[in-house]
C-alpha cells in the first residue's frame, strides 16, 4: 500500500493564513475576523470592476505610447485581494487543492509566529482543526501539534501570552 507524506508548509508563518473559512466560523471567539473578511471582500468585489476599467484605460494608453516611441504611463496601483485579513491565503493555495487526496491525520509545527498570544491562539487552532477537518470531510482525523519550547521567562499573564 502505497503511503507518503505530503509536506506543505512556508518558514515563519502565522496561522491565520492557513486557516479555511469554514474553520474560522466554527469558533465563536472568531466571528469579529469573520466579518471583517467578509466586509474586506465586499469591498474588494466593489472596486475591482472600477480597477479592471482603469488598467483597461492604462493599456490602451500604453499602447498607445508605445506606438509612438515614447514612453508609456505608470501602471495604476492594484486592488490588494483580501486573500484571508489576514487569514486563508495560503490555505487557498497550498492546503485547498490538496484537499482532494485521502489523509489519515495531520502533524502541525507552528513555529513562534503568533507565541505572543496567550490563549487566543487556542481559538485559532480550534479553528485550523475544525477548518481542516471539515474541508478534507474525512471524519475527526489526528491533528499532532507540537507545542513551543521555552525559552525565554514564562510571562504569567495567560491572557498576554508570550509563548515562548
Amino acid at each position: 500500500m502505497p503511503i507518503g507524506i505530503l509536506d506543505d508548509n512556508w518558514g515563519g508563518t502565522k496561522i491565520e493564513p492557513w486557516t479555511p473559512p469554514a474553520g474560522m466560523e466554527l469558533v465563536p471567539e472568531l466571528q469579529d475576523a469573520v466579518t471583517a473578511r467578509k466586509k474586506a471582500v465586499a469591498v474588494y468585489r466593489a472596486e475591482l470592476p472600477m480597477h479592471l476599467n482603469e488598467m483597461e484605460r492604462w493599456v490602451a494608453a500604453a499602447r498607445a505610447a508605445l506606438a509612438k516611441g515614447s514612453e508609456a504611463p505608470a501602471a495604476p496601483a492594484p486592488v490588494v485581494h483580501p486573500g484571508g485579513v489576514p487569514w486563508c491565503g495560503m490555505y487557498n493555495a497550498m492546503i485547498h487543492p490538496v484537499t482532494s487526496l485521502p489523509i489519515k491525520g495531520v502533524l502541525w509545527y507552528q513555529g513562534e509566529s503568533n507565541g505572543t498570544e496567550g490563549e487566543t491562539y487556542y481559538d485559532k487552532m480550534r479553528a485550523l482543526v475544525g477548518g481542516w477537518r471539515k474541508v478534507w470531510n474525512q471524519g475527526d482525523f489526528p491533528f499532532y501539534f507540537v507545542q513551543l519550547a521555552n525559552f525565554q521567562n514564562p510571562n504569567e499573564d495567560p491572557a498576554g501570552g508570550d509563548g515562548y
